[in-house]
């Protein structure tokens, strides 16, 4: 890093043990990695409604050729929608930092996570997870400026004096409320009425 070089701000957002396998989510980072936001948000929302779909350049056996892409490709849906919310926490984390110009993802990487047993009686199945974290930046020379909202200044207080024609009204006192009898008990039978 050159010392001279002013640092650029960035924001991200973790996502850990996400219900994905890391080869899906591999794929998935790699095909929003350097895109604007708008676009690679866009895109996952066109994965999740199967109008796109995600190229699979690895991890490919016995998937076929898809309409949208040129080779193979799949639609991970609920991989997709899981990076997507991902994606709107990094882009409202940057809002918060004061980032106004337009973002790019500029680093997404998704590593293996545990792996649990699925419950049941088939102990042997694991459970696939993945961690993924995004890195937004901001696109040089497309930074707003904050427009402020302009607060009324308090104008200078100034008392009035209370008329001296206007009655004055007082409120009644409220009224006690009464207190809730309790239920009696029921009578107990004796012997003889029961005999």
């Amino acid at each position: 890093m050159i010392m001279n070089e002013p640092q650029q701000l960035t924001a991200t957002a973790t996502g850990r043990s996400l219900e994905m396998s890391y080869k899906v989510g591999a794929m998935l980072c790699r095909f929003l990695r350097g895109k604007k936001l708008v676009r690679a948000k866009r895109d996952l929302e066109a994965v999740v409604s199967l109008k796109l779909a995600v190229p699979f350049p690895r991890f490919n056996s016995s998937i076929g050729h898809t309409p949208t892409t040129a080779g193979p490709g799949k639609y991970p849906i609920k991989a997709a929608t899981q990076i997507l919310m991902l994606l709107k926490s990094a882009e409202a984390n940057a809002t918060n930092k004061g980032m106004t110009g337009d973002l790019m993802v500029s680093a997404i990487s998704a590593n293996k996570a545990g792996s649990f047993t699925r419950p049941g009686r088939q102990s042997r199945r694991k459970a696939k997870r993945a961690h993924v974290w995004v890195t937004l930046t901001e696109i040089a020379g497309t930074r707003k400026e904050r427009k402020e909202k302009k607060t009324k200044q308090p104008e200078a207080a100034v008392e009035t004096a209370p008329a001296e024609n206007v009655p004055v009204v007082e409120k009644a006192a409220p009224k006690p409320m009464p207190k809730a009898a309790k239920p009696k008990a029921p009578a107990k039978k004796s012997q003889s009425q029961g005999a």
